[in-house]
């Protein structure tokens, strides 16, 4: 053989390699995935759960007379680490035949972030009424989460929303 030919037919097997040890394309079980799922949520959890309870608070002080600006600045945090994770759990593999029940849950995950954001740049602008429509929106669509997440058995992901950390 000559010498590139060699060379190709060794990165074609180094890549064939590579591929079998990183599974491929195979896609995992349902009890692989919600083990990577609930490790996602749980991280998720632990950075939104202090934002949630700040957001809280921010709102009251707002409706209080208080300034805009701390809800506004949490918002973009809240909104910055939720999505974060959103794109972790859209970057796991899915089980074959799994993927409407997956979508059930990430769907209206991506209605909660762009709701958060949404929140942040109505209470930035000064449209209070609208923050709070938006916020009364974003609940309906955390209800969505937290039932498609636990149907699916990704507790993790059910309790993220809540708010606290235990």
């Amino acid at each position: 053989m000559t010498r590139v030919a060699t060379m190709a037919s060794s990165v074609t097997l180094c890549a064939a390699i590579a591929l079998a040890g990183c599974g491929g394309s195979s896609a995992p079980t349902k009890s692989q995935y919600v083990a990577k799922a609930n490790t996602i949520c749980a991280s998720a959890r632990k950075q939104t759960a202090p934002l949630i309870g700040q957001f809280r608070s921010a709102v009251g002080q707002l409706l209080g007379g208080g300034s805009k600006a701390p809800l506004v600045h949490v918002a973009a945090a809240l909104t910055a680490a939720s999505s974060a994770a959103l794109t972790k759990l859209e970057a796991l593999k899915q089980p074959s035949g799994d993927e409407a029940a997956i979508k059930r849950i990430i769907a209206p995950l991506h209605n909660v972030v762009g709701d958060l954001a949404k929140v942040g740049k109505a209470v930035a602008s000064g449209d209070i009424a609208g923050a709070l429509a938006i916020f009364g929106r974003e609940q309906s669509a955390k209800a969505m989460v937290v039932s498609a997440a636990d149907s699916y058995g990704v507790k993790s992901c059910a309790t993220v929303l809540s708010g606290s950390a235990g």
